[in-house]
């Protein structure tokens, strides 16, 4: 029971580590004017993506390739 607690430790300091982590991202993103909101992707969505071109099917369960397309068309859509 007692070994747990070093690991109970250890747990708590990298989930704080990568709270500070994304805080420190959050700022600098604010600081920048940069918004970030929450999007939903269902498969529907997903296929529209692939179909149009937006996302590549081998990238398609990426979060990060999928986020920064969906970004890119409406920076790109902003500035028309």
């Amino acid at each position: 029971m007692l070994q747990r607690v070093p690991k109970a430790k250890e747990a708590l300091a990298k989930e704080a580590l990568s709270r500070r982590v994304r805080q420190r991202w959050c700022r600098v993103r604010r600081a920048k004017g940069i918004v970030v909101v929450p999007v939903e992707v269902d498969w529907r969505v997903l296929d529209l993506l692939i179909k149009m071109g937006w996302v590549a099917e081998a990238d398609a369960r990426s979060r990060e390739r999928i986020g920064r397309a969906i970004a890119e068309r409406l920076a790109k859509s902003a500035r028309i």
